[in-house]
């Protein structure tokens, strides 16, 4: 005989550990049961029982979800109609659930109890229901909205349930920025007929939105009001969504500047910051508010956060916004973006890091406070570098003026290498005296461009002179009369021959000293040349 052996592992048996009632928007409707284990199997293959839900005993399905985790299932209706009860049938959901293979019909009594007490819609003519919502906003003396009322009217007088007397289930109705706040909820003696429900919110509704779920309202009406009827009609749903609440209008970055002033004889720096809307401020922060470094670290002072003063320069303007700190002994300020959008989230709610292209580039050329030793190690590098490219340009310069043919060309590339050598030199004497390294590379730069230079001059020295038209000063013939030329300021003087050079075109001026004697067209005669002859020479 043969026998085998199954390893296969088996899903833990799961039961229902919790049941809820959820009213989803206008007149959506979920049940929501939650399991001890994982579903295992996909039930989405079977035909559930339609009688497990039904509207006014007629069976209807509900939408059924599995949740990521598969420990929650809902089933889910859309769109709840008008005048019906609802009912659930317990026995059916559970013979339904079975298509999961480790679920055997188990439910917690905590969960059936949970599941006994859900307040299902029940239509009949005592239900009440909700005919209008409006909202209003009320202000304090410093024009800052302090309140928010939300009027609902029913349309019959409303009757507490024994559990909901103390509307502990009512506070889950609004929202500020995202979370549930305390709310007061009244309604005036309800035995004289009083059908109205007032909903108000008492704090600072600038700090964030405000927000109200439909089907929150639902719910804890439902939860306190045994005769709440929670179908919605299309005037009210019209209504609700036009409700006009506080919005928090978030603020972006538009400018950021620096600048310094001297107050009783100490120079501070100011960071100027302009936003597209009111800022408001978290609580224990705000405007002319010194904060110390633990608290503000925003700005650093030799890599040490410090101290900040802030205020606006303008007078009740809430779109600006001045860091302030002390740059005396010209310590070296830094700062970096993240910590100040870091910082500005942290006080500010309505701002959440939002910054213009235009901010950005401007923060790139902020030109902080530096030590003057930070300023001159600076400098050295740059010129340093300054230097290096220089040098690299007369170079170039010099090795046109070499293979040049023309003498335009050799020309303009002497006088880059002389401009370049020149700006070697510069930068090599902004170098540091005391960064030595810097200073020999610098030196070197300098010493090599000038050669370059001298080099390029040479060059165009000997190509201005093989393609020269001579010429002769005579009658008498004079030597070492000096000479220029307009076009390419060529400088020489005239041999024992009296012989000078020159190209087309340009003028000639002959000097002894400063004093100017003569000046002469080449090729041709000046005015004052009548004792030069100036010729072609082969």
């Amino acid at each position: 005989s043969l026998i085998l052996i199954s390893n296969v592992a088996h899903a833990a048996v799961s039961e229902i550990t919790g049941v809820k009632l959820n009213y989803i928007g206008a007149n959506g409707l979920e049940f929501q049961f939650s399991f001890s284990e994982p579903l295992e199997g996909d039930s989405t293959q079977h035909e559930y029982n339609k009688g497990a839900f039904t509207f006014n005993a007629i069976s209807d399905f509900f939408e059924i979800t599995l949740g990521d985790d598969k420990k929650t299932l809902s089933y889910s209706y859309s769109s709840m109609p008008d005048n019906v009860t609802v009912a659930a049938d317990l026995s059916l959901i559970k013979e339904d659930l079975k298509f999961y293979s480790n679920y055997q019909g188990g439910i917690s009594d905590e969960a059936k109890i949970q599941f006994d007490n859900l307040f299902l819609p029940v239509n009949n003519i005592s239900v009440s229901t909700m005919k209008s919502i409006t909202v209003s906003a009320k202000k304090g003396s410093d024009q800052k909205i302090k309140e928010i009322r939300f009027d609902i009217a029913l349309n019959k007088i409303l009757t507490w349930r024994e559990l909901g007397k103390d509307n502990s289930q009512l506070h889950k109705l609004v929202k500020m920025g995202g979370t549930y706040v305390t709310v007061n909820v009244s309604m005036s003696d309800l035995n004289s007929g009083n059908k109205n429900l007032k909903i108000i919110y008492v704090g600072n509704v600038e700090s964030a939105t405000m927000t109200m779920d439909l089907g929150d309202l639902r719910h804890s009406l439902t939860q306190v009001f045994s005769n709440f009827y929670p179908f919605t009609f299309n005037g009210f749903r019209d209504q609700f969504d036009a409700l006009a609440l506080p919005i928090l209008k978030l603020s972006t970055m538009e400018s950021i500047q620096s600048s310094t002033f001297t107050s009783a004889g100490i120079e501070y720096e100011k960071l100027s910051m302009t936003f597209n809307e009111d800022l408001i401020w978290k609580e224990g922060y705000g405007y002319d508010m010194n904060c110390s470094s633990s608290n503000c670290q925003v700005v650093k002072a030799d890599g040490v956060y410090i101290d900040v003063a802030l205020s606006t320069d303008q007078v009740d303007d809430k779109k600006k916004l001045i860091l302030t700190y002390s740059i005396e002994n010209s310590p070296t300020i830094t700062m970096s973006l993240v910590d100040l959008k870091a910082y500005l989230r942290k006080t500010l709610y309505s701002f959440k890091g939002g910054l213009t292209d235009a901010v950005k580039a401007q923060y790139n050329s902020l030109e902080l406070s530096k030590s003057a030793a930070l300023q001159e190690q600076e400098k050295s590098i740059q010129a340093e570098k300054d230097a290096k490219v220089h040098a690299q340009a007369a170079h170039e310069a010099s090795e046109i003026a070499k293979a040049a043919i023309t003498i335009a060309i050799s020309f303009e590339a002497k006088n880059n290498a002389i401009e370049a050598a020149n700006k070697t030199q510069a930068s090599a004497d902004d170098v540091s005296a005391t960064d030595i390294d810097r200073k020999k590379s610098a030196t070197d730069n300098a010493k090599q461009a000038k050669e370059d230079a001298e080099s390029a001059k040479l060059a165009f020295d000997t190509l201005y002179e093989a393609k020269a038209i001579k010429g002769y000063w005579r009658f008498p013939v004079i030597k070492d009369l000096n000479y220029v030329t307009d076009k390419y300021n060529y400088v020489g003087k005239t041999d024992d021959k009296g012989m000078y050079k020159c190209q087309n075109s340009e003028v000639v001026s002959f000097s002894v000293g400063h004093i100017e004697v003569a000046t002469i067209s080449c090729p041709g005669f000046g005015r004052l040349a009548r004792t030069i002859t100036l010729f072609n020479m082969p």
